[in-house]
């Protein structure tokens, strides 16, 4: 800041001080002026400096030839001086963690100085598998310290997938015309399904009460997998949550015997991203057993050397074993319709 003193008379001498916040009383002691070294002469003008970050106050006497001192003391409006400067920090998302749609990024600003924030910016950058390609700018506007939308996608901001291949860039300004540095993080970028797409979906292992539903093998190009990536429903268009596990097989048990049923599923990347819907695949429990034949009697079939078996007819059986347990233990005669006749017995 530049200070001048004048008199008709001339100025000898010019004392000042720095207020910190307020005024301040400079010295009335004639001595050392520097930077001034007025030796009488008028004007006598020099530049004086403040180091210091915050609201001050300068305040100046000057003394003329006569040995008149200024009263009272001359002082300047308050001005603010600041020398910070003002930073940007990216606080989410996570570094390189993965991102298939456009994503907010949140950013705190802030400036220590005292002069304010005057603006906010922001820049990105992608890797195309060999060098960056500034996609925005880094002048780039935003509003501070509100989080701001990054596109994902062949055309967008971010239009190369793999992993930490998007560089958003953040940095902010101050009313005292400090410029910040650059603040950056890296993030994955995946927008592609799995393989295959569609998979496709089997089933096997059909007993009276279960069903082995079998998904294809997935693979993923650029996030991998999910932990546990194989998902299937029991209905068109999900929610796929019948079962979600890391083997392609799902072993569904508590089923009715002699039952049809339908299954879709998916398969999910590390980044979220799903196949298009596998099935409708359609497969049936084993039939039902039949139930115990009833009226099971036995009589001499009018022979004094056989004894003839009969029973009704059960639902849905074709063929009947019959036992004996002789010692205990039991043994199958034969398999018959619905009667059977034991011959060659005593009378």
């Amino acid at each position: 800041m530049n200070l001048s003193a004048s008199d008709p008379s001339g100025v000898r001498y010019v004392q000042y001080c720095w207020g910190a916040g307020a005024s301040c009383e400079p010295t009335q002691t004639p001595g050392n002026d520097l930077p001034f070294n007025c030796t009488g002469v008028s004007p006598c003008a020099a530049d004086v400096t403040q180091s210091g970050d915050g609201s001050w106050t300068l305040c100046a006497r000057g003394m003329d030839a006569l040995n008149n001192w200024t009263n009272p003391q001359a002082c300047s409006s308050p001005y603010q001086k600041d020398a910070a400067l003002p930073t940007a920090t990216i606080t989410a998302p996570p570094t390189s963690s993965w991102q298939r749609t456009n994503f907010a990024v949140s950013v705190t600003d802030t400036d220590t100085g005292g002069s304010g924030l005057a603006s906010c910016m922001y820049g990105v950058r992608s890797y195309n598998g060999s060098s960056w390609v500034q996609i925005l700018p880094d002048t780039t506007l935003r509003a501070c310290n509100t989080p701001f939308t990054v596109t994902v996608g062949a055309l967008a901001n971010c239009r190369n997938e793999g992993n930490s291949f998007c560089e958003v860039r953040v940095r902010s300004s101050d009313v005292a015309g400090n410029l910040g540095p650059v603040n950056s993080r890296g993030f994955s970028i995946d927008w592609t399904p799995p393989n295959p797409n569609p998979p496709s979906i089997l089933a096997s292992g059909n007993t009276t009460n279960s069903i082995t539903w079998t998904l294809s093998t997935g693979s993923d190009a650029h996030s991998g997998l999910d932990p546990l990536p194989y998902r299937f429903s029991r209905t068109s268009g999900g929610p796929y949550t019948a079962a979600v596990q890391a083997s392609p097989a799902w072993p569904e048990g508590g089923l009715t015997c002699g039952t049809s049923y339908t299954r879709y599923g998916i398969i999910q990347d590390l980044a979220g991203n799903v196949t298009n819907q596998g099935g409708p695949t359609t497969s049936s429990t084993l039939s039902c057993a039949p139930p115990a034949p009833t009226g099971f009697t036995g009589s001499n079939n009018y022979s004094t050397s056989q004894i003839r078996w009969a029973w009704n007819a059960a639902a849905g059986a074709d063929t009947y074993f019959v036992y004996s347990n002789p010692g205990g233990v039991f043994q199958c005669l034969a398999t018959a319709p619905t009667t059977f006749c034991i011959s060659i017995l005593e009378s």
